[in-house]
Order: structure tokens, then C-alpha cells, then sequence
């Protein structure tokens, strides 16, 4: 077996395996490897894994932004290792082994103590972990670190059935949004990308938290947006830009990614018609199985509090596997 270091001539041998791998999802495209560049400048350790001349995995792997002694998989979205489908259990764990061996003996050259895995939890393996309960990393020596996610499953069931099942505020914010006319547009344009980052400056100025830079969301529509692994929702009252929120979409699934919004938003709580107008969206016109309202923490504080009441009460609760692996 080998490492081989991530290249840009290595592109289309990177996303055939995140486009069939069972733990693989959104984040593990190769663009975004492109968003971490442009918009963050990461400082990227990914590598594919080869096993007789054929790559069997891969693993996007940077260095974390705010703390210089941890690795990030990846710093801003689940990935970790993804594998070719069709491996039984041993040579899985053979694979992963060696990976995480590679990875420890990154930590004295480049001075990390810690790597942190996060697992995507629309990704196929993911899925079927929850019933089996069994956390996937802390076999191979990680300290467990999960949250927890709400997912909506989308099959089978009538937008109707899904509203009914939605807490009963979360309805009543809902209705309040739908009698006061609000409308919805999907921007697609960069002049509509500039209004979201005005709405998303004022939201962190709000909450005291420092905003991303522009280029981060620029990224978002070059790559994502404008290649239709993306939509974003900008939600109007009386012709009034109140809320506005990316989707990511990849593999038959959803995610409400990332929103900003007005202060006078809560008022109506218009984020919330504003996830439910992406929720149809996901079921009626992309067929999505699955849409993943977002993590939740325990004992939140500040900005993590509202972000937590926001995504409780849609759908099931499941773990956000996650696990921290430290060097000898």
C-alpha cells in the first residue's frame, strides 16, 4: 500500500472515489478542495490511498485554522476516509489502519498533537451505522467527540405528512410566514451572492462573531452554486430581503448549509419558513431521500444556543459521529 499526496493532476481519480464511496458525501468533492484553497488558503495534507497500482481511498486532511497543534478532516465540513465500495470488513479496516498510521506520523513533522475526524452523517455507511449504534472511529483509537443531527427522511411520506410532524412552533412561525405573503427566489447570480454576504455581515456582527470572508461564498456559487450541487433560497417580506440560505445537494440528499438573516427575522421566524421552503424544494422538485436540518449541541451557549433551538424539533435525532485521535 501507499500514500500519495494530493495533486491537482489528480482530480479525476479523486472524485470517482467520493462519487461512489459509501462514506463519502459533499464535502469530500474535489471542489471542495478548490473552496478550502480560495476562500481559507488551507493548508492541505489530503492523500489518496493505493493498493496494487489501484486507488482504494481517499482522505481530505488540512491543518486547522485556529489551532496550530490539530490536523482537520475537514475544516469546514464532515469527510474523513472514503473508501471504494464492495470491500469486506477486513480489507475496510486494513485500509483505515493504514491510513491512520499515515496520519500520526504527520504529527511530529508538521507539530500536531491531535487529528479530528468527522463523519458526514448523509453519507451511505452513516445512514446505516444509526441502527447498528456502534460509533465508527473509537475501534481505531479515537476519543469520542459526537453531537447529534436532525434528518428528515423525505421518502414516502407527503410534504403535508412532514409539516405535521414538525414541532408545534416551528408550524406556527410557518403559517405566520405563509399569511403575510412572504416570497422566495432562487438566487443564482453574484450580484444575489454580494446581498446574501451583506445579510451574513450583519448576522455575525449580531451574534459578536468575527464573518467569513466574501471569497468563501463567492466559492460556494462558483463551484458548487452554478454546477447545481447547490441552491440558495433569499426569502422577501413586502420586497424586503429578510433571510437567505445555501443548500448543498449531492447523491439524492440535502443539506441547509449555511443562512444569514435580518435581526427582525426571529420576529416572524422567517428561518424557519425559509427551511421549510427548502425542505419542498428538496422533496418536490429534486426527489431528495434525505434533507439534514443541521447539528445540535448539548448545553449550548451563545450563538451554538440558537443555532441548536433553530434545528431541533425537524425530524429524527441522530449521532454526528466524531472522534479525536492523538499520537503515541
Amino acid at each position: 500500500m501507499e500514500i500519495i499526496p494530493l495533486t491537482n493532476d489528480l482530480e479525476k481519480e479523486w472524485d470517482t472515489i467520493a462519487i461512489v464511496s459509501p462514506d463519502a458525501w459533499f464535502y469530500h468533492l474535489y471542489d471542495e478542495q478548490r473552496l478550502l484553497d480560495k476562500a481559507w488558503h488551507a493548508i492541505s495534507h489530503s492523500f489518496l490511498i493505493e493498493d496494487n497500482k489501484q486507488i482504494v481511498g481517499i482522505c481530505s486532511l488540512q491543518e486547522h485554522m485556529g489551532n496550530p497543534f490539530l490536523f482537520d478532516s475537514t475544516i469546514l465540513g464532515p469527510a474523513g476516509i472514503a473508501l471504494i465500495p464492495g470491500l469486506d470488513f477486513d480489507k475496510r479496516n486494513e485500509y483505515f489502519e493504514f491510513a491512520y498510521k499515515h496520519i500520526k506520523n504527520l504529527f511530529p513533522v508538521y507539530n500536531r498533537k491531535a487529528c479530528r475526524i468527522n463523519i458526514p452523517p448523509l453519507s451511505e455507511n452513516s445512514l446505516k451505522s444509526w441502527s447498528i449504534g456502534v460509533h465508527p472511529l473509537l475501534q481505531f483509537g479515537f476519543q469520542d467527540c459526537s453531537t447529534k443531527t436532525a434528518i428528515i427522511d423525505l421518502r414516502n411520506k407527503s410534504a403535508d405528512d412532514i409539516f405535521k410532524s414538525l414541532r408545534r412552533n416551528h408550524k406556527r412561525n410557518i403559517r405566520k410566514c405563509r399569511d403575510l405573503d412572504m416570497s422566495i427566489k432562487f438566487g443564482d447570480t453574484i450580484d444575489d451572492v454580494k446581498e446574501y454576504y451583506k445579510l451574513h455581515k450583519k448576522t455575525y456582527e449580531r451574534t459578536g462573531v468575527t464573518p467569513h470572508p466574501f471569497s468563501y461564498f463567492e466559492a460556494i456559487h462558483r463551484f458548487f452554486t452554478k454546477k447545481d450541487k447547490a441552491f440558495m433560497i433569499m426569502l422577501f417580506h413586502e420586497d424586503r430581503l429578510l433571510s437567505v440560505a445555501n443548500f448543498a445537494y449531492f447523491r439524492n440528499k440535502v443539506l441547509y448549509w449555511t443562512a444569514a438573516n435580518e435581526a427582525e427575522a426571529s420576529k416572524y421566524g422567517a428561518q424557519k419558513y425559509l427551511l421549510w421552503k427548502g425542505i419542498e424544494h428538496a422533496k418536490d422538485t429534486l426527489k431528495a431521500d434525505y434533507i439534514e436540518v443541521g447539528e445540535m449541541f448539548d448545553n449550548p451557549e451563545g450563538k451554538l444556543k440558537g443555532l441548536t433551538q433553530l434545528k431541533s424539533g425537524w425530524g429524527d435525532t441522530h449521532p454526528f459521529w466524531k472522534g479525536l485521535l492523538f499520537g503515541s
